[in-house]
């Protein structure tokens, strides 16, 4: 996994190609009302849903939203890993938290690393604010990566 490439799937495939890229996995497929392809998610044969995809109005993909642990970066960085394990080969940027869960920034690289606000201690948990990358729980779980094209 990286900026440009999701396993087989590169930054300049359409979303219509993931489907020959994938053939051995499920794919739902998400369309609008006049029948485009706006997205899809791509599931294992347990049933596991490797990643999710969304097309702009041309049929190129913007985002992919990686959950599962197959995909790493070149630094063995993924879903499954830890934030200590980020933090030991990424220098981390920023740190957003939302509704349910943290956004990690690293500087070197556009992907952007989610875990599950609920690991977050009790002082950080219900707050909205900016966090200090010190403050980050170094065994909370990445559980989703977002890689934007």
């Amino acid at each position: 996994m990286s900026e440009n490439r999701l396993g087989p799937l590169q930054s300049i495939d359409s979303i219509e190609s993931v489907a020959a890229l994938f053939s051995t996995d499920s794919i739902t497929y998400e369309r609008l009302g006049t029948g485009q392809l706006v997205g899809l998610s791509v599931f294992n044969n347990a049933q596991k849903k490797r990643f999710q995809l969304k097309a702009n109005i041309d049929q190129h993909i913007e985002v992919v939203q990686v959950f599962d642990s197959i995909f790493q970066t070149q630094k063995r960085i993924g879903v499954g890993k830890t934030v200590g394990d980020l933090k030991k080969v990424y220098t981390v940027d920023r740190v957003v938290p939302s509704i349910k869960s943290v956004s990690i920034y690293v500087k070197e690289s556009p992907l952007l690393f989610l875990f599950d606000r609920s690991e977050l201690p009790e002082g950080l948990k219900y707050n909205f604010d900016p966090i200090d990358p010190v403050q980050l729980p170094s065994e909370a779980v990445i559980n989703q990566v977002i890689i934007s094209w």
